[in-house]
């Protein structure tokens, strides 16, 4: 009897799908197997009532590849189907769903011995039954790094945040190494490059590095450009002159900046009076500028507009 019973809970492997293979347990296997478990009637448990595992799908996979997933199924002589599963010693990077789904992406090669284990109940407790499977994971062919996303020409404000982007494939994922000009930016190791409060000194061209151990490949030298914020200097009249048409008003200016020249007819005032709005296109430059109206006194101020 108890030798039907050890026949009848022979562990069996069925993998469906490509390559679908059938392996029965010898039985000298079997009785070495159940020589550590109880062998009183009724007492069979865990292991010892296991009677197959189905795979569906595929237990080969990539390094550094999406698993194309595989369901398994853990059948008992005494329980039947289990309801829900936990595996251990998967690949790393895999993992199994109550349900039996294995998927993640594997991140070492190799071959992995897993025990996957099936549950009466559906919440992974009370009685289990085992059975072995095993996981193929292949390295995956070193390719060269290729740009996908190359880094482009950047425009900033003196002050504001400038960034590049890039982002390249291969196998193994390349590194990445940032220059400006012909210098190593230290740290800036990232696909992304990110320069806070920028100044005129960040000016200059960049460049991307990706590599890994089957190549590498550099992106063409794009140009930052960090414009300088104007300061405006304390502005002072440098000559008033009453000409013909008027008075004609000297004064340097920055280039860039915009001013504009006011004017009161009495002191004290407390409202002044726009005359012209003037602009500088070049440094140093002088305006002259005239008033046509000089019947009264007036008296003339210029200012930078904000």
């Amino acid at each position: 009897m108890l030798l039907s019973a050890l026949l009848q809970a022979a562990s069996l492997l069925r993998v469906a799908g490509p390559g679908t293979a059938s392996v029965a347990a010898p039985l000298l296997s079997i009785l070495r197997f159940f020589a550590g478990v109880s062998a009183v009637a009724g007492s069979y448990h865990a292991v010892s009532a296991a009677t197959g595992l189905t795979v569906t799908g595929t237990t080969t996979g990539t390094n550094g590849v999406p698993f194309a997933g595989a369901r398994v199924s853990v059948t008992s002589s005494f329980y039947g189907v289990a309801k829900s599963y936990s595996a251990t010693g998967l690949p790393p990077g895999l993992s199994m769903s109550k349900q039996g789904v294995v998927t993640g992406t594997p991140n070492q090669a190799g071959s992995f011995r897993a025990s996957v284990t099936g549950w009466k109940s559906s919440s992974t407790s009370g009685h289990s039954y085992s059975s072995p499977s095993t996981f193929l994971i292949l390295a995956a062919p070193a390719t060269a790094p290729v740009f996908g996303l190359l880094p482009v020409p950047v425009s900033v404000n003196e002050g504001e945040t400038a960034i590049f982007s890039s982002q390249a494939g291969g196998s193994p994922p390349p590194a990445y190494q940032w220059w400006h000009g012909t210098n190593t930016i230290p740290g800036a190791t990232n696909a992304s490059l990110q320069i806070l409060k920028t100044t005129t000194g960040d000016s200059g061209s960049y460049s991307v590095i990706a590599f890994n151990s089957a190549g590498s490949v550099t992106s063409a030298p794009v140009s930052l450009t960090v414009i300088a914020t104007l300061v405006p200097e304390p502005v002072t009249i440098t000559s008033a002159v009453l000409g013909p048409g008027g008075l004609n008003l000297e004064f340097p200016a920055q280039a860039g900046v915009a001013y504009v020249v006011e004017y009161i007819e009495s002191v004290p005032a407390t409202t002044w009076k726009p005359l012209t709005n003037l602009t500088a296109v070049a440094a140093p430059a002088v305006f002259r500028i005239e008033d046509p109206i000089r019947s009264d006194p007036r008296y003339y101020r210029v200012r930078d507009l904000p």
